[in-house]
């Protein structure tokens, strides 16, 4: 199957989802870009392009031993991952709020499988409805980027039979790209939740499709 048909496809089965969203009295209004979010315009901009170039830059799996030295050098919990959500490196926090990275193969490493099939993880993620939705529209915008490549159909294909919500969440097509995001852990019974706003920061060294996620905890306001 050619790239140009499989970019056709996702941009109808887009646009479709889209339409699908308006409310009865909008029905008949044709769709237009007002009622497009600023990242789905960008992500039908990139779908329809006749010009953009079919091939993509590869997607890192290993990285520079300088990243986990950055990381390693931060209190708060940080890990460094690809565009297909692959935690590439860590740091110890990471290990204590997150998760035990460190217990995980690299093949078990990546984020949006954990949100689904990790029920200890889930368990302390006092918001996961809403980070889950938020990160499933994020990998979203990933997977229509490298439309064909197997890993990512592999691992849709896996987690839409591991996990109802997972498949609910992917039919409805949203879009997301990165941004500061807020998510809530129950750390222990002991201590009420630690929010963290998740600080993504991209373009490391000449690898642009690595991020390292800070989770730094959000401060109380005073009243």
């Amino acid at each position: 199957m050619s790239n140009d048909y499989s970019k056709s496809k996702t941009l109808g089965a887009f646009l479709k989802s889209r339409r699908n969203r308006l409310q009865p009295e909008q029905a008949g209004l044709r769709l237009s870009q007002v009622q497009l979010t600023y990242d789905e315009r960008a992500h039908l901009i990139q779908l329809w392009d006749p010009n953009e170039t079919n091939a993509v830059s590869c997607i890192h799996t290993t990285l520079n031993p300088q990243g986990q030295n950055i990381i390693d050098q931060l209190s708060y919990p940080s890990f460094i991952s690809n565009e297909r959500a692959e935690v590439l490196a860590w740091n110890s926090a990471a290990n204590e709020v997150i998760t035990d990275f460190s217990s995980l193969s690299a093949s078990e490493r990546v984020m949006i499988r954990l949100l689904f099939v990790d029920p200890e993880l889930r368990s302390r993620m006092v918001n996961w409805e809403e980070f889950a939705s938020y990160s499933v529209a994020v990998f979203r915008t990933y997977y229509d980027k490298y439309l064909g490549d197997p890993w990512f159909e592999e691992t849709v294909e896996r987690l839409r039979v591991e996990s109802m919500e997972f498949d609910t969440m992917w039919k409805l097509h949203q879009i997301q790209l990165k941004k500061v995001n807020r998510v809530s852990f129950q750390i222990s019974d002991a201590v009420e939740a630690v929010s963290y706003d998740i600080n993504s920061l991209a373009s490391i060294a000449d690898h642009p499709g690595l991020h390292i996620c800070i989770y730094t905890p959000v401060l109380e306001e005073k009243t």
